[in-house]
Formats: C-alpha cells, structure tokens, sequence
C-alpha cells in the first residue's frame, strides 16, 4: 500500500487468473499460423536469422566460453566480432535456451521467444494495472492492447517489451515512496530491459527521465537529498552492471566507426499523421490504405529538397547524411527509401484504441489518478514527438521543421548507433494502453450506470461491450498478410564434417558477398540483398559446427572484411595469399551448388587451384587448404 494511495491494488485471486487465461487466444489468433507449427520460420531470411545466430551464440558461449562471450565465430579474425553482427539480446535467452535445450531446434527456439514474449507482455500489464485498481475487464484491455498492437508485434522476437512495463511501475514506486526496494526493482528491470535490446534501453531512458521531470513538475519536488543520493546510486548500479556488456559495442563503434548518419535516421523516422492518426497498418481493415507512399511532391518540392540537401552537404560534410549520398541524392529516391521503411512507422493503434485513449484523457476518475493520468499522458506525448526523429515529416513530405531528437542524437552517447528512430513510439504506445484502462474504466461506469437507471443488469452489457470492442480492434490490429515462410535448408553434408574436425584458425566460405554492398554499385547492387541472406544463412549454419568463419553479416560491414574478401578475389597472388595466412585464414570452403558462372570460372582456374590443396569433397561442396 503506498502513502500516497497509488498502489492500493487488491491481490491477485484465481479469477485474475482466468483472465489471464484469455490471452491465449488472442496469442493463437494474432500469430497464426506460427502458434499451431513452431517449426517454420515466421519472417524471411534477415534479422530473424541474425537474432537465432545472436542467441545461440551467446547461450553457447555462456556454457562452454564465457571470458570468449563477445568473440564471436563470425567475422573473423575481427575482435569482439558479436558487437559487430549481432545486437545484444541477452536476456532473450529466458526463452531462447529452454527451447533449445529442449527441442535442440534453433528456429523453434527463435519462435517460442516470439510467442513468449507477447504472452509475457500481456501478463505483465494486466498484472501492474491491476496493482493500480483497475478491474479486471480494463487491466485486461490494456495488456491486450500492448500486447496484440499491430505496430510491434513483428518485433517481439528481438524486443522483450514485458520488461517495460515493469521498469515504469517501480520507478514510479520509487518516485512515491523512496525505498532501496523498488529502486533496486526498478534498476534490475532496466538491466534485463537494455540486456534485451539497445533500443528498449535508449527508448526506456528518455522515456524514465521524462517521467521522472513530468513527476517532479506536477506531483512532488525532487529536489532532496534523500531522493537524489539514492537516484545516484540506483544509476550508478545499472552503469555498473552494463557497463562489461555496453562497452564492446562502443568500443568496436569507435574502432570502426560505427554510427548512423542523420540522413538514414531521418529515413526511418515516424509520420505524425500516417504513424499515429491515419489508418495505415495493413491490418485486415486497412490494408488498401498507403498515406503518402506514393510518389507525389509538391510543386517546387524537389527543387527545395536538392538545394537543401547541397547546403546542408557543404555546411556540415557528407558524413552527416550519409558516405553514400556524397554525390547527391535525388528527393524521389529519398521518398522511396522513406516509403520502404515503413514497418517500424505503423504504429497507429485504430480507433478503437484512440477512442479510448480520449475517454482516459477526458473522462472521469478518481482523484488520486488524475496524477498519474497527466504523467501517461506527457510521456505519450513526449515519446511520440522522440520518434517522429530529426526533421518532421508529413506524409512523405519533409517539413524541414527539426525535431528534440537532433539532441539527444549528438550528446547521448550510443544513439548515433540507432537507425530506426520511430521505435520510440512504442513507449507511446504502452502510455496509451495505459490510458485506455482509464477509458474502458469510465465507459463501463457509464454503461453500467445507463443500465442502472432502466433497472437491466449491467454485467451482460459490458460484456456484449467488451466483445464489440475486441472485435473491432481485431479488425483495426490484425495482419492482413499471413506468411508461412519456408526454413532454411537442412545444413549442407560439409558441416557435419567441419563439426567433427579440429581446424586451426579461420574458414572462409565461398562464394561470399561482392562488390561495395551499395546499392549504387553498378555491377553487384542489385544482387546485395542475396549476397547478405547468403551470409546470414552461413552464421546460422555455423551453428551446428561452431568453426570460426570469416562469413557474417550485421548492421555493419568492417573494413577487415573488404580487406579479406579483396584478397580473395586476388587469388594466385602470393601477397594475397600471405595475407589470408596472416590473417589465419588458411580454411576454404566452396560450396559449388551455390556458385555464380562468374565463380565457377574463377575458381576453376588452374592458377588459382595450384594455390589450394583439397582436403575432402562432399555433396557439393570442396573444403580447401591455402598452400
């Protein structure tokens, strides 16, 4: 029970858990197929794999590597080559490893993560906004809506959103009540939070500090030392515990100079209209409707755009809007890069939701919540204006009106690093489930009330009312398209025999990528998709033999990796072939059924079979030895 009569919510009885229960189909529904087949992947070859690969590294390395965990058998011989590949993703492992360890699958293990973590979501906000006295019908909206919305529910197998919920609940304790215990919740929640993803670390932050000032502005002065001194040391221990785990990632995006320029950010920055407003998530209700993707600029516009772009260019370098664009970029390419991008964008919520969203804002409730109301409300409002990114953007079209993000983006450290600014909307998004709890509140009150005074029993009325609603949020939130993907294929023969060898130092699969990995690259650009689902199928293969390879892909290629693959393509030469050796890359394996005719031809060539000698042929594929 809090003093200041916040958390005064009743225990858990068993028929919260029957409630809870109630979640189940609305995860069989919102995942279909995937809740009734656990084998097939839910998403193409890309991140997903990349996440698989990420996880089982890390629980491998955890049982059988640990002082190894950030060097990775990718990418080498490149040091802390995880931080260079993979996200960390950490605490995904709660799902990840039992699943593995179970089923030996890794694609079934990356499904249950996915299941598991909406399941977790729901149960953790129904659970909080009970704490709040919510009934049992309105925390049950609110966790069905953060939980099912559209906007991330393809991200739940790299974000595990549940802890959110949980570090805003007992920070906000903390603020009440000052105790070690919920500040030490709070920070344990945050810990497990950013060990699940960066993003969900720099979004929760932002979002903590601005509740944190909305607090301190309308509830209650900060402004003591109790508060302060142990705030400090609640920081100081969540730097503490992140700081082995944080500091290879900022230490390889220093080596190598890792960021994102403000060009690709603006790219993948969220529309207050079409994000928020308009319906535009291909939900079963609105698939038809695309909010400014269609190339239409204004009169003038391009012409604008360019000017823009050269000023800023000569102003600031080409660094800041991206190596790539240094000889320009056309405003009908940046529309169609911002057009593409637009999965992270959908976070409309529909109608349903906004609906009750206003009745939260507007409607009735008890004193004590107007507080916490007003709190929700500033950090929907805040958090949405974070991810609309550093120039506003109205449809496709750039306002050039620049946004707080621009901030944060040169003075938090580690920001540079995120791309895809418009996921700090899902913050936004949690605030108005939350918000909707008091919305559903008061419209039952009002249903209930209605009933009342024409003597009908209120209860089947709420529940033909719960139901309408489900039923349209349904319509607004479920995916259009529902696919089925294939799995990757069984592992070619030749990894079972690398998985049953001693190989000293590095093994380079061929083919491997070509070109500049750009989509300007006149030759290979086109083909850059392919080359990188090729790579992520290698680190997913690895898997099942765990040789060092110099083959992975992630958000970033290092300039090691040009080196090693320029050395490749310069085979018989013997300072080529010196400098794979130095690089203890002394390990080929070519796998003919994927070659190119222009592989075949180069590695056909007599000159450069005289510098092979061939170990072992199987099914396809030749294991090499630079001689």
């Amino acid at each position: 029970m809090s003093t200041n009569g916040y958390i005064t919510g009743p225990p858990l009885r068993l028929a919260d858990l029957g409630v809870a229960f109630l979640y189940l189909p609305g995860l069989l529904l919102y995942t279909y197929p995937l809740a009734t087949d656990l084998s097939p992947p839910f998403a193409a070859i890309g991140d997903y794999l990349l996440i698989t690969y990420g996880l089982a590294w890390q629980w491998h390395a955890l049982l059988h590597a640990p002082a190894h965990f950030f060097d990775a058998n990718v990418m080498f011989p490149a040091d802390g080559s995880l931080a260079i590949a993979t996200p960390l993703n950490s605490s995904q492992l709660l799902f990840f490893a039992p699943a593995l360890e179970l089923g030996g699958d890794p694609i079934l293990a990356i499904n249950f993560v996915y299941l598991g973590n909406i399941l977790a979501t729901a149960l953790s906000c129904y659970y909080i906004f009970r704490r709040y006295r919510a009934g049992r019908d309105a925390a049950f909206v609110g966790g069905w809506i953060f939980a099912f919305a559209i906007g991330k529910m393809f991200q739940n197998f790299q974000f595990p959103f549940f802890w959110m919920p949980w570090a805003f609940h007992l920070w906000h304790r903390f603020l009440l009540e000052n105790r070690w215990r919920h500040l030490l919740a709070a920070a344990l929640c945050f810990v497990l939070l950013s060990l699940g993803s960066f993003y969900l670390m720099f979004m929760s932050f932002l979002g903590l500090v601005a509740w944190t000032t909305v607090f301190h502005w309308k509830i209650r002065s900060l402004l003591n030392r109790r508060f302060l001194l142990r705030a400090l040391i609640g920081g100081g221990l969540v730097g503490l515990l992140l700081l082995p785990f944080g500091w290879p990632y900022f230490s390889v995006s220093r080596t190598y100079g890792l960021s994102r320029p403000m060009g690709e950010v603006i790219q993948y920055s969220a529309d207050p209209l079409s994000s928020y407003l308009l319906p535009d998530n291909r939900s079963v209700l609105y698939d038809r409707l695309r909010w400014g993707a269609r190339y239409s600029p204004l009169p003038g516009e391009e012409r604008l755009f360019a000017a823009v772009f050269s000023l800023v260019q000569k102003a600031a370098g080409a660094s800041v809007l991206g190596d790539r664009y240094s000889e320009g970029l056309a405003y009908r390419d940046f529309h169609g890069i911002w057009a593409v991008g637009g999965e992270e964008r959908r976070l409309f919520l529909g109608y349903s939701v906004l609906s009750l969203v206003a009745l939260g804002l507007l409607g009735r409730v008890p004193g004590k919540r107007r507080r916490e109301r007003i709190l929700l409300a500033w950090l929907a409002l805040i958090m949405a204006i974070l991810s609309l990114g550093p120039v506003v953007i109205l449809l496709g079209h750039l306002t050039y009106v620049p946004g707080p993000y621009t901030l944060f983006y040169y003075l938090l450290p580690g920001l540079k690093g995120m791309r895809a600014t418009a996921r700090f909307g899902y913050v936004a998004m949690l605030a108005a489930a939350a918000l909707s709890v008091y919305g559903w509140s008061d419209l039952r009150e009002r249903v209930a009330r209605m009933c009342r005074a024409r003597n009908l029993p209120a209860s089947p009325a709420i529940a033909l009312l719960l139901l309408g609603w489900l039923g349209l949020f349904t319509l607004e939130n479920l995916p259009a398209e529902r696919h089925q993907h294939p799995r990757p294929a069984d592992p070619p023969g030749v990894y079972a025999w690398l998985a049953s060898q001693t190989i000293q130092g590095g093994i380079i699969e061929i083919p491997t990528f070509k070109g500049s990995m750009k989509k300007t690259d006149p030759l290979y650009g086109a083909r850059r998709t392919a080359y990188s689902q090729r790579e992520y199928l290698y680190m997913y293969y690895s898997i099942y033999h765990w040789q060092p390879i110099y083959n992975g892909f992630g958000a970033f290629i290092s300039p090691l990796q040009f080196q090693i693959r320029d050395a490749v393509e310069r085979l018989p030469d013997s300072r080529a072939v010196d400098f794979l050796k130095r690089q203890g890359l002394n390990t080929l394996v070519l796998h003919r059924y994927w070659f190119e005719p222009e592989d075949e031809r180069f590695w056909n060539r007599a000159d450069v079979r005289q510098v092979l000698k061939v170990v072992v042929e199987t099914d396809g594929a030749e294991v090499c030895r630079l001689r």
